[in-house]
């Protein structure tokens, strides 16, 4: 699978700081705590194996994978197989789908292919905590993962009642990363409206100002 860094993800790379505890040491909340993590981390890699599997078109294979998985996160990939978010929307166990999305998040964001990453973002209208998916949104924000971090900030600021200008200005600036500069303009607009008088967003709105009346004056001539 493809990362940011254009370069093949291995195991080994990822790595988990487990204490050594000694055969004649009865610590063993460190010892579940330990098992805990490991467990984790081999569900993710599984997750992950899953999900590359739904970006290259390998149903079966994903499907494969997901009756290896947790029941959260094996309905989040069944929801992608089908390409239906109704699976986890109008189900009784939504917060647990929630709950494992956001686990997720950073593991996805900074390890799988932008495909991968896409068919993720589209599970994000199932988290219904403004914190938790803005937590998530900041994930692949913060990786670069423009087109993923525009598709979660779009969620956040479909009610302009609960959007904040934060919240805008990264999806300005997800955006203009894409080359989306109308729709940039529109949010590092928004953005100022709602209060944002960063210096950053006024140089996104200066410059985009700038190449629209440039595109305007070319178009003319």
């Amino acid at each position: 699978m493809n990362t940011p860094n254009g370069k093949t993800p291995s195991t080994s790379n990822m790595t988990f700081d487990i204490p050594y505890i000694p055969s004649d040491n009865n610590n063993y909340d460190d010892l579940i705590k330990s098992a805990d993590t490991v467990a984790l981390y081999n569900t993710i890699i599984l997750f992950i194996a899953a999900l590359e599997f739904t970006a290259r078109g390998k149903e079966s294979e994903a499907a494969a994978a997901a009756n290896r998985l947790n029941s959260p996160m094996a309905s989040l990939i069944r929801a992608i197989i089908e390409n239906d978010t109704s699976l986890l929307t109008n189900h009784s166990e939504k917060p647990l789908f929630a709950k494992a999305w956001c686990t997720l998040a950073e593991p996805v964001a900074n390890r799988t292919s932008e495909k991968a990453a896409m068919k993720f973002a589209a599970l994000a209208p199932i988290v219904d905590n403004h914190s938790a998916l803005s937590t998530a949104a900041d994930y692949f924000f913060n990786f670069k993962r423009w087109r993923p971090a525009a598709h979660i900030f779009n969620v956040l600021t479909a009610d302009m009642t609960l959007s904040t200008a934060d919240y805008l200005r990264k999806l300005g600036i997800c955006r203009y990363s894409i080359k989306d500069y109308s729709g940039a303009a529109a949010a590092f607009i928004a953005a100022a409206d709602k209060g944002d008088t960063s210096q950053e967003t006024l140089s996104y709105i200066t410059w985009l100002e700038e190449k629209y009346t440039d595109t305007e004056a070319n178009e003319n001539e």
